[in-house]
């Protein structure tokens, strides 16, 4: 979609629900050249915003979404050392580590009241190394550290035993522990608009409606029954991620 199709179909969400959360996830929001553009557009319909990166923001994106409202932003790290990292995130560390610091600094600059955040992506490989991967993240200005699944994948063995590692600033959102311990995850469904406008229910979904041509309430009720919803990576961003307005 076109910057004008976005800025429609968000409105569209807005005349619907009221003002919404937007999370900017899946693939790498940051290769967009529209991304901080509708960050400014959210914010100016008073809509939250997230964006959950695996860096590789360049200094002048990073001032842009900072300067025009940016909400809350989520780093991904899978690992300390760079080939794990890239084989789950598919970004560099080094990628990670200059968006997590130069956002970190530009907000402190700004006096901007954005909350910056770790996801770790949970797989196999990297549990034993979680409490690491935390603690460089405090060091590095995180104000929390959360443990996430990548998208359709399924829990590692040993995922709620590693998430204890967090420690000090574990913001680990409740629906995933509860799934990791066996428990239904309480979750509501998530509704996600895709670059082509497709509007899905969850993010395993398949399309109810197709913005901004059509209206997505009555899509949505006609939709089909969601997958669990707490696979989705726009649910699993903690509630201190929520503006602060």
């Amino acid at each position: 979609m076109d910057l004008h199709s976005w800025q429609r179909s968000l409105v569209l969400l807005l005349e619907w629900l009221g003002p919404v959360r937007v999370v900017f996830a899946g693939g790498e929001p940051a290769d967009s050249d529209l991304l901080s553009r509708l960050v400014r557009f959210c914010n100016r319909l008073e809509c939250p915003t997230h964006l959950v990166t695996g860096g590789g923001l360049t200094p002048e994106v990073m001032e842009e979404l900072v300067d025009w409202g940016l909400a809350a932003a989520t780093v991904q790290v899978a690992s300390l050392e760079d080939g794990l990292h890239k084989q789950v995130v598919g970004t560099s560390l080094d990628a990670a580590a200059s968006t997590l610091a130069g956002l970190s600094r530009l907000r402190e600059d700004r006096g901007r009241p954005m909350r910056l955040m770790v996801g770790i992506p949970l797989v196999q490989e990297n549990l034993a190394s979680v409490g690491a991967i935390a603690g460089w993240a405090r060091q590095c200005g995180a104000d929390g550290v959360f443990g996430m699944l990548p998208p359709g994948a399924p829990a590692p063995e040993g995922a709620a035993e590693a998430l204890k590692a967090i420690g000090e600033g574990d913001v680990t959102p409740g629906a995933l522990v509860r799934q990791l311990a066996g428990k239904d995850g309480g979750a509501v469904p998530i509704g996600w608009l895709l670059s082509d406008g497709s509007f899905v229910r969850s993010q395993a979904g398949s399309p109810v409606a197709c913005l901004p041509e059509e209206e997505p309430g009555p899509a949505w009720s006609r939709g089909a029954a969601a997958p669990p919803a707490w696979l989705d990576a726009a649910l699993l961003a903690p509630k201190s991620l929520e503006s602060r307005r």
